[in-house]
């Protein structure tokens, strides 16, 4: 039999951490996505190094293509990140930092440079 002390305590548990997330704003999952690109970068160079396809791609073979393709994407992507965004409230590295130091770790593991794409040559790296 569940004692009614310890139902309360759980109900109240549940209801505090619901709350909790309602209060949270979207900056909020901004901030916290922008700071998983340092580990998702590690992750993804991992991946690549065991010849692994990358995330978008996993039901693929693995292929120099696709890879180019993924860090291509992550690189527009991620180059605007700055101090405007989340709403003004991220206060992490910047996107070219990110994407030059995922690429400065790509290349200290052995990895082939990047063919950019059209949208990316305009980008010093």
């Amino acid at each position: 039999m569940i004692k009614p002390l310890a139902c309360s305590v759980a109900a109240v548990a549940l209801v505090g951490c619901t709350t909790l997330n309602i209060l949270k704003g979207p900056d909020d999952f901004c901030r916290s996505t922008y700071a998983d690109f340092p580990a998702g970068f590690e992750n993804s160079i991992a991946r690549e190094l065991r010849k692994e396809p990358p995330q978008g791609a996993l039901t693929q073979p693995y292929s120099r293509e696709a890879w180019s393709k993924y860090w291509n994407d992550r690189i527009f992507y991620v180059w605007t990140v700055g101090p405007d965004a989340c709403n003004g409230t991220y206060r992490g590295p910047s996107g070219p930092e990110l994407v030059e130091g995922a690429l400065a770790r790509r290349r200290a593991a052995g990895l082939p440079d990047i063919e950019l794409e059209s949208r990316n040559r305009d980008k010093p790296l």
